[in-house]
């Protein structure tokens, strides 16, 4: 199975453990997801890993905190080797949904790592005094020492404006694109499928598993898993997710959901009938109801709320 197809399912798994803790679910949807877990061997053997890693904590002295407290608890630098070495998991169901979704965007964090949860956007000061800011779902691991300085982006999309160094340049790893910048501003992001880097005020060296290239400031590249280059020019609303905004300029409407879905707790289900319809609108990231209504107006679709959390997009 491909890296793309086992994200996805990792994804969706979560999605739906996250669902079915919020209290929203009624038998229909537990009858649902019954039917997803059945849908392959795979789908079930994600769920039961989940599952492991999270645990139960009945038993347990975190049993007795609050959501905030315990999140604060998991959050610790060392909770996570606490957490994984005594089997704890999550209580209070807002907890076990936030934590859950986070899990099924960025993946479980390690000690050290940089991470947004599902509608936060962050910034922070790297140990070199470049500035980093981090969408919301978004997840990297900074290396820095003696020799190199840098970052890993697992999941999600962020900003850099690097700060010079007279003799180091500051690479970027993510899937099989890494990036080699000196004082930019750059975007970089990962798809589905791909990996996307724009060039915002200065060029960027890129390089891939079989090809390097320049990258000139005001354009963008994407490098595809196949290893695959696409550039063009960079549009001015690159970086509109910083006021919580996404424009699209006939963007296929899957591509307008898949933006949406790092701010929104809960399961976004898009038809492929309508998948392909092109859109174009400024919508808010940190309203998906809002963003979905005015997308329902402009576009032949129907938005059906199963309930706050789980929309289903379909043809009107």
């Amino acid at each position: 199975m491909s890296t793309d197809s086992q994200q996805q399912i990792r994804i969706e798994a979560a999605r739906w453990l996250a669902f079915l803790h919020s209290g929203e679910a009624d038998e229909a949807r537990h009858a649902a997801f019954l039917d997803w877990q059945a849908r392959s061997p795979q789908h079930a053997e994600c769920i039961a890993r989940i599952n492991q890693q999270l645990g139960f904590i009945q038993a347990s002295k975190l049993r007795d905190l609050n959501p905030r407290q315990l999140q604060q608890a998991l959050d610790a630098p060392s909770s996570r080797r606490r957490f994984l070495r005594t089997s704890l998991g999550l209580a209070g169901l807002a907890v076990t949904t936030g934590l859950l979704s986070r899990l099924g965007s960025t993946g479980l964090a390690w000690p050290g790592d940089l991470y947004t949860g599902i509608g936060e956007r962050s910034q922070f000061q790297l140990p070199d005094g470049s500035q980093l800011t981090l969408d919301a779902a978004s997840r990297i691991s900074p290396h820095f020492d003696g020799a190199e300085r840098g970052l890993t982006l697992h999941a999600g999309q962020l900003l850099l404006d690097v700060r010079q160094h007279s003799q180091r340049a500051f690479v970027l790893q993510a899937g099989n694109l890494r990036v080699e910048a000196r004082q930019q501003r750059l975007l970089l992001r990962q798809e589905a499928s791909a990996c996307y880097v724009a060039a915002l005020d200065a060029d960027l060296s890129l390089h891939g598993a079989s090809a390097s290239r320049t990258l000139p400031h005001g354009h963008w590249a994407r490098l595809s898993r196949d290893g695959a280059w696409h550039t063009g020019p960079a549009p001015d609303s690159e970086t509109l997710w910083l006021k919580g905004l996404f424009e699209a300029d006939a963007l296929p409407l899957e591509q307008v959901v898949a933006a949406l879905r790092p701010y929104h707790p809960g399961l976004l289900h898009l038809s492929p009938a309508v998948a392909g319809l092109r859109v174009s609108g400024l919508f808010p990231l940190d309203n998906s109801h809002q963003a979905l209504d005015m997308l329902a107006s402009i576009a032949p679709i129907r938005v059906t709320w199963r309930s706050r959390l789980w929309a289903n997009i379909e043809p009107a």
